[in-house]
């Protein structure tokens, strides 16, 4: 899933969970699905940020480290 829609699509979860939370406020709903729901998008939440973070890492890494860490030569990779 693309970065844009992975967004869009967590932010929709978390209204969804605003909205299960005043549900359960007021008595209109189970805590329990709520708890799964918000368990859920929290894990969800971390492997982004894992995946940022990992991502950052690689952006400091110079190229020619990459390539050595790979075994690959300077042919096997073409900058645009």
């Amino acid at each position: 899933m693309a970065a844009g829609n992975r967004r869009l699509a967590l932010s929709a979860r978390v209204d969804a969970l605003v909205a299960g939370a005043t549900a359960v406020y007021v008595g209109a709903s189970d805590s329990g699905v709520l708890s799964d729901d918000v368990d859920g998008l929290v894990t969800e939440l971390e492997s982004l940020r894992q995946a940022l973070e990992v991502t950052d890492k690689i952006g400091q890494v110079p190229l020619s480290t990459l390539q050595a860490s790979k075994g690959l030569g300077h042919s096997a990779v073409t900058c645009r």
